[in-house]
C-alpha cells in the first residue's frame, strides 16, 4: 500500500470538510502536530487514530486504502 496516496486522500476529504487542521485536530481528539508529521509523510497513521479522524471528517476506510473502484 502506498500511504502517499492514503495521506493524500487524507487531506483532500480534510479540505472538503472546510476545517483547518487544527479545527480537525481539536474536534478529533489528536495533536495538530501529528497530522502534520503525517501529512510530511514522516509518520504512518495507524487505524486506531483514523477511527478518530472519521469522526469528524466522515470517509470511507476502502476508499483511503485503495479498495475497491477508487482512482485518483
Amino acid at each position: 500500500m502506498d500511504n502517499k496516496i492514503l495521506l493524500q486522500r487524507l487531506k483532500e476529504k480534510i479540505d472538503e470538510s472546510g476545517l483547518t487542521l487544527a479545527e480537525v485536530a481539536e474536534k478529533a481528539g489528536v495533536s495538530v502536530r501529528s497530522l502534520k508529521y503525517y501529512f510530511k509523510n514522516e509518520r504512518v497513521p495507524k487505524v486506531s487514530y483514523l477511527l478518530k479522524l472519521n469522526k469528524v471528517i466522515e470517509f470511507k476506510f476502502d476508499y483511503l486504502y485503495q479498495f475497491g473502484k477508487y482512482e485518483l
